[in-house]
């Protein structure tokens, strides 16, 4: 037995001699060729880096598969690795798998330039296993409950194209909810196979909660302060604040009933305040001769009547609202048209937040609203920013012609 084990380690040898040269070569330089990928990447080897946002993760390699694919009726080879990383579902810690590919390429390549990198080949391992240690331990913190927290970083968004997911990074600065059990309810289509949303109807259902909400609706014309109370209280109450509308909840009946219970449901958990923005079409008057709106809107009042949270609800046409919306509102609240007074301190609030030298009383008497006002300085300091100069009184005058005129066109 002895000899013939002696007799399989020189095969071996003799027949492996030239890729274990290559890969002892493969280990000092660091680089690699796509040939000699199934030596570097093995079972059960430690390996970093996400491709989608080129941070450090931690996974270990399940199995590695060489194929050839047809892609522009060209034969392309890919080197297919299955990563084993730990995620949360929503319901506990499980193991998961993620597909990498490596395309075929000609020469050799550093392995930090390829999608997936071995611990054992990274320039700082001892670093990035501490780093690596820190996001595990973070991501475990607070993965398993809900947080209301201040982001500053890129969130990824994807948008599924011919069967690929397409992702965008984009900044993200701000406060965020991290709830994953919630997300797995919102976003069931996300592309991990074992998040499967949990029952959204569970505190809709009993007739003992009926009415124990607070709603809100907020009336006037645009850019008076109606979004703005609602930013106002969610941030006295150190509370998320979950601006929904028309893009969201969709005007197809049974699609729209579920995206509603679903975000009924979740802001109650999170004790959200809830904004509903400009949504006129799911509380007008119900008529004769339009069954559709007339259903959209027995639904809104159906599930707002047992809702048991903070709700706001914005509208320019209030002489539109079904009358039996008004019993359900707590409270109105009534957004005048400006007057120059209060176009008055709403520039002065715009001018000293942004520490500009600019005098309200020059601004006041042009009828604007909030947001136009807003918009106007912001262009005008950009204006003056192209032009390399600080911003003056006919910056802003300027940007204000050009409103009007846009208005008078309209």
């Amino acid at each position: 037995k002895k000899s013939h084990l002696n007799h399989l380690i020189r095969f071996l040898k003799q027949e492996y001699n030239e890729t274990v040269e290559k890969q002892n070569k493969t280990i000092e330089k660091k680089t690699v060729s796509f040939d000699m990928l199934w030596v570097s990447y093995t079972k059960g080897l430690e390996v970093c880096k996400c491709e989608m946002s080129n941070q450090q993760i931690s996974g270990t390699i399940f199995s590695t598969e060489r194929v050839v694919k047809m892609i522009n009726f060209e034969k392309v080879s890919f080197f297919i690795i299955i990563i084993k990383v730990v995620d949360y579902d929503g319901h506990g810690f499980k193991h998961c798998y993620v597909e990498r590919k490596i395309r075929e390429f000609n020469g050799e390549k550093s392995f930090s330039d390829l999608s997936v990198v071995p611990f054992k080949f990274s320039e700082s391992h001892d670093f990035l296993k501490e780093t690596i240690y820190c996001i595990g331990k973070k991501f475990f913190e607070l993965a398993a409950n809900r947080h209301f927290m201040e982001y500053t970083g890129s969130l990824f968004r994807w948008t599924k194209v011919n069967g690929c997911y397409e992702i965008e990074a984009i900044r993200a600065d701000g406060r965020v909810m991290i709830d994953l059990k919630s997300f797995a309810t919102m976003n069931p289509g996300y592309p991990m196979d074992n998040a499967k949303p949990p029952n959204p109807l569970k505190q809709l259902d009993p007739i003992a909660n009926k009415g124990k909400g607070c709603i809100f609706l907020c009336y006037g014309p645009p850019g008076t302060g109606k979004t703005l109370t609602a930013e106002s209280v969610a941030e006295f109450l150190e509370r998320p604040l979950w601006t929904i509308g028309v893009h969201e909840l969709g005007t197809d009946l049974a699609k729209m009933e579920q995206q509603l219970v679903k975000i009924l449901d979740i802001a109650f958990t999170w004790k959200a305040v809830l904004l509903l923005d400009e949504a006129d079409i799911y509380f007008e008057k119900r008529t004769s001769d339009n069954t559709k709106r007339n259903a959209m809107t027995g639904i809104f009042l159906r599930h707002l009547e047992y809702y048991q949270g903070i709700l706001f609800l914005t509208t320019n046409r209030v002489m539109s609202i079904d009358d039996a919306f008004r019993s359900r509102i707590t409270m109105c609240f009534h957004y005048p048209k400006l007057i120059p007074e209060k176009r008055k301190e709403i520039w002065k609030n715009f001018i000293d937040g942004a520490d500009l030298d600019l005098n309200a009383d020059d601004f006041s008497k042009y009828e604007l609203n909030g947001r136009e006002i807003r918009n106007i300085l912001h262009i005008a300091q950009t204006l003056a920013k192209g032009n390399n100069e600080g911003i003056t009184k006919d910056h802003v005058i300027k940007v204000i012609r050009i409103a009007q005129e846009f208005q008078e066109d309209m």
